[in-house]
């Protein structure tokens, strides 16, 4: 049952946020838990707040859960809030209720998606107020969620925006989040930014480098706004002119001032003979808006507006194609009209007189100090390196978009898995170059996806001649129906029932070239009915089973095998320093199905040790277990029966020696 959790009213609305606080009350425990098991010295939650783009005058604040810790009254920019209330995969209704005095109102949130779950009475009448009502679940999005809404009081149009923080319960936000974010940046900085993600991240001053992505480009241009319009109103108001010389023929009744000596001779000399219509060459200076200071702060402004106009033109292009689809438009009215704000500035700027009398941006020659001092100059001079340089440097808290966790921890847990198989005691080498993980523009999603199967495939190498051991890894490999349309016909590997895409792939083949298979499947959850330790969902180990009865290989048409030797899922859990044993060590001994819990600085003992048994250290000789009698067999006569063989593929002897 829905309770209030938090209710404030300000001058112009109230607003409540109701939710199901026993479960609020969890996922702040769980947290708690979390980050105990980090530091145990931890008591308390992190604070959270609610911020407001314009400041309000707050009349009155409440709330039904106690741990929450009341503000004072009074104008403010932002509400602090003891602990945090919003969290992943948590449902919330958020009602803004506006007073008498307004007689409009209009929720203006960039995603459709959001716009649709939105119910709206937009028009104020004699028996109900104006008001917005919002149903939604963050899903696995975190990070900064922003409710922007326009109302009109007075008759004047009020843009306000709600902006709080959406929570994990499942890891630390501060210091895992941020260690995935640094791995899946070494990989490839575009991967993690999304134009559909409802929730945003703010971003420190960092460095890396990619290519283009508006998506960027344009959340550093907001972060950057303000700054850019304030320096175009300085320039125009006082630009920046010099003196410049110039050669003029003048003739001598228009001379005035000083002349040189020869000048004034000739001139007398023509005079006295009468000679009234020749005209003499002087060299004059004059106050010119030309100046290449000038020349650069139009060739910004063009550069900007174009900018814009092209994101714009791009966006829509993207959105159409997927409405032709039958799907759903991705972004709303209010992000083109946001657009249009943003570029209805500058549009303007381009219409003064002063753009007029200034020719073409040819470069400086040299250091200007008017763009790096000047009033105005300095701020547009500024702001242009901070935009045009944003491949390399980004951040003074710009907001962007960012994939949820649950897509972009399954993308960490593979390249950690690639990095431990690289590392010590293993040591392998990769053969060939690394593979580019980042996909093309998913037109679908409006995001870079991550490439699948053979094209995410990283194949290593370890030792020679009978010592040699091979290991490919892949993600989200296709393993398709047994059908001529089968994403992966020409693979040996398939699938009768359904289409199967384990996230991660890996084929182990050793020197006498008999192939063993392991399937990982990342999986972003924690039971929730496990109080004393972090366990996976009994259904993400139920799919483990599926993922080995399902996949086949075929060796020939008339001989099939099922080749996985084990599945196992990896789930955010911690143990620190993970001494003991696995919780699942059991059914991965006797079965090979089972988890491995996987966070951003824990050292992976548990998952490194498996490893060892199943393929062994750099330069050393180990025993695979014998085959398990109740998943190999190798009694069956595959042409007296229609069951197949199970068993991994090339298996005949008990025992492998590497």
């Amino acid at each position: 049952m829905k309770k209030t959790i938090l209710s404030f009213a300000t001058r112009n609305f109230e607003c409540s946020v109701r939710a199901d606080n026993k479960k609020i009350d969890k996922r702040q425990n769980a947290l708690l838990t979390v980050l105990k098991k980090r530091d145990k010295l931890c008591e308390l939650l992190p604070r959270s707040e609610l911020k407001f783009t314009y400041e309000e005058k707050l009349t009155s604040l409440s709330s039904e859960l106690s741990a929450l810790n009341l503000c004072p009254l009074g104008n403010l920019k932002s509400l602090p809030i003891q602990n945090p209330i919003f969290f992943e995969n948590t449902s919330y209704e958020i009602e803004i209720l506006f007073v008498d005095s307004v007689t409009s109102c209009v929720p203006t949130h960039h995603l459709q998606r959001i716009q649709d779950n939105f119910s709206v009475n937009s028009v104020k009448t004699v028996k109900e107020p104006a008001w917005l009502r919002l149903n939604l679940n963050f899903n696995n999005d975190l990070g900064w969620f922003a409710l922007p809404f326009s109302y009109v009081r007075n008759g004047i149009t009020i843009e306000q925006c709600l902006t709080f923080e959406v929570w994990p319960f499942k890891m630390d936000m501060e210091k895992d989040l941020s260690a995935i974010y640094k791995v899946l940046d070494k990989a490839h900085p575009l991967l993690r930014f999304s134009w559909k993600s409802a929730t945003e991240q703010i971003f420190d001053r960092s460095r890396f480098q990619h290519e283009p992505f508006e998506l960027l480009w344009l959340a550093e241009f907001k972060s950057l706004n303000e700054q850019m319009q304030k320096g175009y109103k300085q320039i125009l108001n006082a630009p920046h002119n010099r003196l410049i010389p110039e050669e003029v023929n003048l003739k001598a009744e228009r001379l005035k001032g000083k002349l040189p000596n020869k000048l004034a001779e000739k001139a007398r000399a023509d005079i006295q003979a009468k000679l009234l219509n020749r005209r003499y060459a002087l060299n004059q200076k004059r106050l010119s808006l030309d100046t290449p200071e000038n020349q650069f702060v139009k060739y910004a402004l063009n550069a900007i507006s174009h900018k814009l106009e092209q994101i714009k033109q791009k966006v829509s292009v993207l959105d159409k194609a997927i409405t032709k689809k039958g799907n759903a438009s991705v972004f709303s009215r209010a992000f083109y009209d946001n657009l249009y704000e943003l570029s209805k500035p500058y549009q303007q700027f381009k219409r003064f007189p002063l753009f007029k009398q200034i020719s073409d941006y040819k470069g400086l020659k040299s250091e200007s100090l008017v763009l790096q001092q000047k009033s105005g100059y300095s701020l547009v001079y500024q702001s242009w390196h901070k935009l045009k340089y944003y491949l390399d440097v980004f951040g003074d808290e710009a907001s962007v978009s960012v994939k949820n966790i649950a897509e972009l921890y399954e993308v960490w847990c593979f390249l950690q898995l690639a990095d431990i198989l690289q590392s010590p005691p293993f040591n392998f080498e990769l053969m060939g170059k690394k593979p580019r993980l980042i996909d093309r523009l998913d037109k679908q999603n409006l995001e870079y996806g991550v490439k699948e199967g053979s094209e995410s495939l990283f194949l290593f190498s370890r030792g020679n001649g009978d010592q040699e051991v091979k290991v490919e890894l892949m993600h989200e490999f296709s393993i398709g129906k047994k059908n001529k349309n089968a994403k992966n016909q020409k693979s040996s590997y398939v699938s009768w029932m359904a289409e199967h895409k384990p996230d991660i792939f890996m084929k182990v083949t050793f020197a006498d070239e008999l192939e063993y298979v392991w399937l990982f499947d990342a999986k972003y959850r924690i039971d929730s009915g496990t109080n004393d330790r972090d366990m996976v969902p009994v259904d993400a180990l139920a799919q483990m089973h599926r993922y080995r009865d399902a996949i086949i290989y075929r060796h020939d048409a008339d001989t099939l095998s099922r080749p996985v030797f084990g599945a196992y899922a990896l789930y955010p859990g911690y143990f620190k320093e993970q001494n003991g044993k696995n919780p699942y060590h059991q059914s991965i001994e006797q079965i090979d199905i089972g988890a491995f819990p996987m966070l951003p600085g824990q050292n992976q003992k548990w998952l490194v040790e498996f490893l060892k048994e199943i393929i062994g250290e750099d330069s050393s000789t180990k025993i695979i277990r014998e085959e398990s009698p109740t998943y190999f067999t190798q009694s069956i006569d595959i042409k007296k029966r229609n069951s197949t063989k199970i068993l991994p593929k090339g298996i005949y002897s008990k025992k492998y020696l590497i």
